[in-house]
């Protein structure tokens, strides 16, 4: 998804309903890069507490509510998930029933271009959490002797 202007954003259509009535909450959130979160929407049961005890949810609810949108904070794949947890216990605590589903898209902001950074020479790179392999002062490494295998 193209977006014309940094100002720009995008509203989810979702569905969140129980048919008996025994909805806990609703979270709407919006996840990228690497690890981060952007909650978008939440509702929760105590906000529709009736003496009835009732709470379905929505059939069709749309996320933020217009003239509101989300303006994605970069561009990157976006993973729009809903989450809904139900009100039903195990005699202990609640809740521990929960349905969950998502869209991911790849949005573009405009005036960004996205590119891999070029590896430039013949550097060793070191994974995290590991300590800097040690400087040998051998640029090219020569292959192992091959042994031949008796038949």
């Amino acid at each position: 998804m193209n977006l014309t202007s940094t100002t720009d954003g995008v509203q989810i259509q979702y569905e969140a309903f129980d048919p008996e009535g025994d909805l806990y909450n609703i979270v709407l959130n919006a996840e990228y890069g690497h690890g981060n979160t952007v909650p978008i929407y939440a509702d929760s049961y105590p906000a529709h507490a009736s003496p009835s005890h009732v709470w379905q949810g929505v059939t069709s609810d749309i996320r933020p509510a217009s003239p509101a949108v989300f303006v994605p904070p970069t561009s990157c794949a976006y993973l729009f998930q809903v989450t809904a947890y139900s009100r039903t216990t195990n005699g202990y605590q609640y809740p521990v029933n929960y349905a969950t589903d998502f869209q991911t898209v790849t949005i573009q902001k405009p005036g960004l271009i996205l590119r891999p950074l070029p590896l430039t020479g013949p550097e060793l790179l070191t994974p995290a959490g590991f300590a800097k392999l040690p400087d040998t002062g051998v640029t090219r490494r020569t292959p192992v002797k091959v042994l031949s295998v008796p038949k």
